[in-house]
């Protein structure tokens, strides 16, 4: 098995937290705390690479809200800082941990997904092959 010595170094740099706030506001530039945080954004990538390094960095409390379509359920989302730490995050860790995926692996992963399975599922019925004993 293979040893990362650097990931806590890349994942708490200056440019991977700028590019973590980029991935994070994607679709929520017009939320209140996503334009405070754009507002001064190297500042608060500052902060928070400044917390990570110093080991003070705390996950806030997630905001619980409820969903009514298609039926009523509870949702429950990170504060907008602690998006751009997850964003943080996996954009290190995910390319190490994608290699290691099987090919017929789907979720969460780009080029795949909920679309690409079904696809990839009758590709394979139409070439089976039956073993007889």
């Amino acid at each position: 098995m293979k040893t990362y010595k650097t990931i806590f170094d890349q994942v708490v740099a200056f440019d991977n937290l700028m590019l973590a706030h980029q991935h994070a506001s994607k679709g929520k530039k017009h939320r209140d705390e996503v334009l405070v945080f754009e507002q001064r954004k190297a500042e608060y990538c500052i902060i928070l690479q400044h917390r990570l390094v110093k080991q003070t960095y705390k996950v806030g409390a997630y905001r619980i809200f409820w969903i009514r379509r298609p039926v009523l359920r509870m949702a429950m989302a990170l504060h907008y800082p602690d998006r751009v730490v997850q964003w943080g995050i996996y954009q290190v860790v995910f390319p190490i941990f994608d290699k290691g995926f099987i090919s017929d692996s789907y979720a969460c992963r780009k080029g795949r997904g909920a679309h690409a399975a079904p696809v990839s599922y009758t590709h394979l019925r139409a070439h089976e092959t039956t073993l007889h004993l």
